[in-house]
């Protein structure tokens, strides 16, 4: 049985100090102030429990709000990016992320093998105009209606950061949707997870400071951007090429807004019950970077001990940028579950187990 409860780490398994990134900025302090105050509350499972329900019910309540003042409901708009022949696997971005911030290079050697379908989350890349607020959840069925869509019935889900949590809400929402389900770098809900008292004010990097486009960033804002990027990565990460400037100019041209990022952020903070993880049946990869700076590995394995079966994968020497820091890894892991699939998980319940 997996405690129920939120750690603070700054330490691995073995008691090594995990290298965190030090606040360089009056603005970096202050949210790195915000974190260990929000975190201080975090700490008691019952109150995180309270606070994440309330969140959850102020979202819904100014949904019902906006949805009055609105008229009629409309559906979401949500786009996502297709190419490549072959079983679909679609790929859900992390915080502020769209479906056009991927590796080129691992992009386009997947769409050999994989149809790969790329979703703009709320807030995000061309989805930007899809109704707000929204949770969790509203984001995994978003994921059922871009399948539905393309005409698919089933296909492998791989998330990254946020975008596990959408993976994993989506597995206990659809589950007959999922061929498989690779987590990559992410938390289980509220109150499961290890909390890192340096996430905020990481997270806070990467949101796009002001809301528009920049269709031709200068040297200054690639810089700047580039800097929080690296705060992501292993300690001391050096790209072997120009992956992380790529990523840097992706997030740039199509900017997720303030308002989208905050609407993210409360979307994070309402997903909560991980004992509903024990629901999940479908064949299950989780990989973790061992150096990760924002999502200490003690999460990793909660998901591991949560959900039936999963296999956990640790990546030495990688932080929380896995599709960037280990490129390889990731093409291997899911080309190997191509090639050798597994189509059930040994933890379902037979028909008749009615135990």
């Amino acid at each position: 049985m997996t405690s129920m409860e939120i750690r603070v780490e700054d330490q691995d398994e073995d008691g090594a100090p995990i290298e965190l990134a030090e606040p360089e900025t009056l603005s970096d302090r202050l949210l790195e102030m915000a974190g260990a105050t929000v975190l201080s509350l975090y700490r008691r499972p019952a109150l995180a429990t309270a606070i994440s329900t309330g969140v959850g019910w102020g979202i819904r309540y100014e949904q019902l709000w906006r949805r009055a003042l609105g008229g009629r409901r409309r559906r979401p708009h949500i786009n996502w990016h297709e190419g490549g022949r072959g079983p679909a696997l679609v790929l859900i971005n992390g915080f502020t992320g769209s479906g056009i911030g991927w590796p080129t290079v691992w992009v386009s050697e997947l769409e050999k093998h994989f149809r790969v379908i790329r979703v703009d989350n709320r807030g995000t890349g061309w989805s930007r105009r899809a109704p707000m607020p929204f949770t969790i959840s509203d984001m995994a069925d978003d994921i059922a209606d871009v399948l539905t869509a393309c005409g698919l019935e089933t296909a492998t889900v791989f998330g990254q950061s946020m975008g596990g949590m959408i993976a994993q809400e989506f597995a206990m929402r659809h589950p007959h949707r999922v061929d498989r389900l690779v987590l990559c770098a992410t938390i289980p809900p509220v109150p499961a997870f290890t909390a890192n008292p340096h996430g905020v004010s990481l997270a806070a990097g990467i949101a796009f400071p002001s809301g528009r486009d920049i269709r031709r960033p200068t040297k200054q804002q690639l810089t700047d951007f580039l800097d929080a990027l690296h705060k992501f990565t292993a300690a001391g990460y050096e790209p072997p090429d120009n992956r992380l400037e790529e990523f840097a100019a992706q997030n740039l041209v199509r900017g997720t807004s303030r308002y989208g990022a905050f609407c993210q952020g409360r979307a994070i903070n309402a997903w909560r019950d991980p004992s509903r993880l024990r629901h999940i049946y479908t064949p299950t990869v989780i990989v973790q970077g061992a150096a990760d700076r924002v999502v200490v590995p003690a999460n990793g394995h909660s998901l591991a001990e949560l959900i039936p079966g999963a296999e956990y994968v640790e990546v030495p020497g990688v932080g929380h940028l896995i599709p960037w820091e280990a490129t390889q890894v990731l093409t291997d892991l899911l080309m190997k579950d191509r090639e050798h699939p597994t189509t059930s998980n040994p933890h379902q319940p037979k028909e008749n187990d009615h135990g």
